[in-house]
């Protein structure tokens, strides 16, 4: 919302007859809007420097377009513009949808992941990689503090650890609590593995 276009955006506001409001608009969300762009550049730049290092010596411009891409995904970041979608689209989007550019940006590194030729495609896989064996490693660490705080047997334990490892079950990288009170990281990856899953079954 307080990315350039975002439904926050006071630009969307430069309409004939909304000069008063874009005016007080502006002033209170300028600070805001400027400080998070410019958060979201410096870690841009400082990302790309740290990776430019897997650029091979006679890296080609679409080797380091897939980086630049891999940079932007990894932020959650989209370039709907150069994927021919207008302002006017862009704008209703973000009003009605939920972070539309997070959507596109995850979906363009699932992309990035099955191109085998570029190094954004191999900081792809590796970023996924990661992620997922970041979060299993984290919640099974906690469900087994958490387990044996509550004083539970090794074969409960091992049942919370199946279901969680399984995506057609409600406690799917979840960590389960007493009274059956179930809490995770959630997100749009782990969403999506759960339908892709459910999918291959069906």
């Amino acid at each position: 919302g307080l990315d350039q276009n975002g439904f926050l955006d006071y630009r969307l506001f430069d309409v004939k007859g909304f000069s008063t409001i874009r005016k007080a608009y502006k002033g209170f969300l300028t600070p805001f809007q400027d400080g998070f762009i410019a958060a979201q550049d410096f870690a841009g730049i400082e990302m790309l420097k740290a990776l430019e290092i897997t650029l091979p010596p006679n890296a080609s411009p679409r080797d380091k377009r897939s980086l630049v891409n891999f940079v932007n995904s990894v932020r959650g970041l989209s370039d709907s513009a150069s994927k021919g979608i207008s302002q006017n689209q862009r704008a209703l989007e973000s009003a009605i949808l939920l972070a539309p550019k997070y959507r596109r940006a995850t979906l363009g590194l699932y992309a990035l992941a099955l191109d085998g030729t570029t190094v954004g495609g191999q900081q792809a896989r590796k970023s996924l990689l990661a992620l997922a064996g970041g979060m299993a490693l984290t919640a099974v660490s906690l469900q087994i503090i958490l387990s044996a705080q509550n004083d539970e047997s090794i074969e409960q334990l091992e049942q919370k650890l199946e279901d969680m490892f399984d995506p057609t079950k409600s406690a799917f990288m979840m960590i389960q609590l007493p009274n059956d009170v179930k809490v995770g990281p959630g997100s749009k990856f782990i969403s999506d593995f759960r339908i892709l899953t459910k999918a291959a079954k069906a």
